[in-house]
């Protein structure tokens, strides 16, 4: 099977998000393209442009209707930061759900939008595999939101702090996008 080019993904009627790597490489830029058939965020395709094109490109697809969001190469997540809210995907499902006035998980767990003061980035310190966002509640009570474990990272003995600040990246800019929500403070779980 070949794959679609960007445009030929971007065309008809089906489910879609246009996301861009949030982290770009040097002077470049990568846009991908996610089909949402089946619920989950699957990549069909990508195109790589200029980091100064970013901003143009992203304007050209929402004024053609298309949703903009984004994703790290370093996990298997999808999300948006569009009114009202933050929808998350994994490859097969929305995982999280943030609308005008709640935050639905997966697992059907409702939370009010003005129930959190604060999202939370974190990971596992000591053998770098767990990794994700969690809500604090007013009452204080910690929820975890989004997880997604990294294994090879805790089986690997050379892998470092430096490979875990790079590779959880997506872990902060979920937890933001929560916070910009709800209005609640972020906290990184660098400190």
């Amino acid at each position: 099977m070949t794959r679609p080019t960007f445009d030929e993904a971007l065309a008809g009627e089906s489910p879609k998000i246009a996301a861009w790597e949030i982290t770009p490489r040097d002077d470049k830029a990568t846009i991908s393209v996610f089909s949402l058939v089946g619920g989950g965020a699957v990549q069909v395709a990508w195109r790589i442009c200029a980091r100064d094109e970013i901003e143009a490109i992203t304007a050209e697809l929402e004024a053609a209707g298309h949703r903009v969001g984004y994703y790290d190469d370093n996990c298997d997540l999808v999300w948006t930061e569009e009114a009202p809210g933050v929808t998350v995907w994994s490859e097969t499902a929305a995982v999280l759900v943030a609308d005008a006035f709640d935050l639905r998980l997966a697992s059907g767990q409702v939370y009010s939008r003005d129930a959190f003061d604060a999202f939370q980035s974190f990971v596992d310190e000591e053998l770098y595999i767990d990794r994700g966002v969690r809500g604090r509640l007013t009452g204080g009570a910690v929820v975890e939101l989004v997880y997604e474990p990294k294994w090879s990272a805790g089986a690997d003995p050379t892998y470092s702090r430096n490979e875990l600040i790079y590779e959880t990246s997506w872990t902060g800019a979920i937890a933001k996008a929560l916070a910009r929500w709800a209005d609640a403070a972020y906290e990184s779980w660098l400190g």
